[in-house]
């Protein structure tokens, strides 16, 4: 099968989505897939490989695609999608893969013979409209809405993250040809006995880690509420973000006295990610009630804390209930709920037999998230649906 993935962020980048595309191109390769990935022509600094660790795999081609002349608006991505339709002109492709609404939407148009997969992160209108909107952005929100309807109607197959988002999406825009399929893992990295949990020491004092972005619904400032009631002399290293987003998250933590336990690490390299992992002690995913956080996301960081056997505490939120269950493979505690953290931090720290027999678990279950697991399910997935066709 000759897929072709049409998504308008440059490659590469040290966006999380980018990451994500290129795992899932690759893994598409490594199962059998002939895969081109359809990128903006723009100057970067990095490497793929300096994201991924590696290069991709040799059925993976990347065609930069001309995005228009440096007067043009950077955020536009108008001349991008016209002359990557034009590229499809000539091109023989099997299917197209998109997560990119109206990526989707041109591409549908212009070829509604060639199948579309198209998956779903979120349900676009629906996060919009939870903010208050002025007269001119129900404009936009109605816009959105029959962009997603259309897709919804015309794509040979959807793919959703999580069951609850697949769940909404059915009570938006009803469809039959969806399935469920969460983010994974890399499992490929090198990993040595010394990482896991029940023979390596703890830190002195214990390092508590959270690593990824800062956006609100992540629940970062109910981590640092829950370092400002902990008896425990242990140290939380936040890892991630912008200076924009790290600035009132260094602020809170000035006001409650606590430049002592809270370590700003900033961005790391993707590289980088598994070896500070590995230094940690807990890792910690404190998501919010925001609709996103609770049903929406499948999320990178918890397969990768998992991928290194570490105990973890989360947020009792239903995205994460469909990849690990209480006292199993990780402690869930109600959302924004800072004496709830703290307590099932004080827990793992008093009970090391615990924190052990939950690493192991979360290091076995993660062997059903990977990247090839995924790309194999996806591609059963859409010959399933081209045959029905």
């Amino acid at each position: 099968m000759r897929l072709t993935y049409l998504h308008p962020c440059p490659l590469p980048s040290i966006k999380p989505e980018v990451l994500q595309l290129l795992q899932m191109a690759d893994a598409f390769a490594q199962y059998g897939l002939e895969v081109t990935l359809l990128s903006p022509l723009v100057r970067q600094t990095e490497s793929i490989a300096s994201l991924l660790g590696r290069s991709l795999d040799n059925k993976v081609r990347v065609v930069y695609i001309e995005r228009g002349p440096r007067a043009y608006p950077a955020r536009s991505n108008r001349l991008f999608f016209h002359n990557a339709l034009r590229w499809l002109a000539d091109q023989p492709t099997d299917v197209l893969y998109c997560r990119h609404l109206k990526a989707a939407e041109k591409a549908l148009r212009a070829y509604p013979q060639i199948p579309l997969f198209f998956e779903y992160h979120e349900i676009f209108s629906q996060h919009f409209a939870q903010q208050p909107l002025a007269w001119w952005q129900h404009i936009k929100l109605r816009a959105l809405q029959r962009r997603e309807r259309l897709i919804c109607k015309r794509a040979s197959g959807l793919i959703c993250l999580s069951q609850a988002l697949a769940d909404d999406l059915q009570q938006y825009y009803p469809c039959t040809h969806a399935c469920v399929a969460g983010n994974g893992v890399e499992l490929s990295w090198p990993q040595t006995p010394s990482l896991t949990p029940v023979q390596r020491p703890w830190n002195n004092p214990p390092v508590l880690l959270y690593l990824g972005s800062l956006h609100p619904w992540k629940g970062v400032t109910t981590l640092i509420e829950a370092m400002n009631l902990l008896n425990s002399a242990a140290q939380l290293w936040i890892a991630g973000g912008d200076e924009r987003s790290r600035q009132p998250l260094k602020q809170q933590v000035q006001q409650r006295g606590l430049q002592d336990k809270v370590r700003f690490l900033g961005y790391v390299e993707p590289a980088q990610r598994f070896k500070l992992i590995a230094q940690t002690d807990i890792c910690l995913l404190p998501l919010t009630h925001h609709v996103i956080a609770s049903r929406y996301t499948s999320p990178l960081k918890l397969f990768e804390y998992m991928a290194l056997a570490k105990p973890i505490i989360s947020a009792d939120v239903a995205s994460i209930r469909e990849i690990v269950q209480h006292r199993q493979q990780a402690l869930l505690v109600e959302p924004e709920h800072p004496q709830a953290l703290a307590r099932a931090i004080e827990q793992l720290l008093n009970d090391r037999p615990l924190a052990q027999r939950l690493a192991v678990a979360a290091g076995e279950k993660i062997k059903q998230h990977s990247w090839l697991h995924r790309a194999e399910q996806l591609a059963l997935f859409m010959q399933n649906c081209l045959a029905k066709k």
